[in-house]
Order: structure tokens, then C-alpha cells, then sequence
């Protein structure tokens, strides 16, 4: 079972490659993907601001996913690993 912690409950993209996630257990991180997005070509259309903007929470709230693409999706433990390291915690 997916802790809270892990389980988004609300995304909003505040810019290209940004977004702010928002966990079940009340706590809210700004996360910047551009590096991620450069450096896997896989997500090479996260590069267009027209596609990042269709983030979404994935069905079982533990990912984000963009134009309801399988291969457009990351993990709600990882982003949140990578907003914190972000933050310099």
C-alpha cells in the first residue's frame, strides 16, 4: 500500500518543466524537471510546453503522467525525492 506521503493530491505546472505537487499528508514542493527531461530522451516531449502542460495525476495518485502516455509518467516518490534534494534538505 502506497503510503501518503507518496500520493499526490493536487499538480499544478508553474512553468515549463515546473511543477507544484501537492502529497495526502498535507505537504506541497515545487519540483523543476528540465534536467530530467534533457538528460532521458524518452521525455524529450516534456521539452514542449504544449505537452508538459497536460500533467495530470496518474490513476492511482502515485504518479504524474502528461498526455495520458504511459511513457510520459514519473513517479510521485521520486519527484518528491527530487523536490526535496531541490531544496537543498
Amino acid at each position: 500500500m502506497t503510503r501518503k506521503r507518496f500520493m499526490l493530491e493536487d499538480i499544478a505546472v508553474s512553468a515549463p518543466g515546473a511543477l507544484l505537487l501537492t502529497f495526502a499528508d498535507g505537504e506541497r514542493f515545487p519540483v523543476r524537471l528540465d534536467e530530467i527531461i534533457a538528460r532521458h530522451p524518452t521525455l524529450h516531449a516534456l521539452s514542449m510546453p504544449d505537452v508538459f502542460a497536460t500533467a495530470a495525476i496518474g490513476e492511482w495518485k502515485d504518479t504524474v503522467i502528461w498526455a495520458d502516455d504511459d511513457n510520459l509518467e514519473l513517479a510521485a516518490d521520486n519527484l518528491r525525492a527530487l523536490a526535496v534534494e531541490q531544496a537543498g534538505d
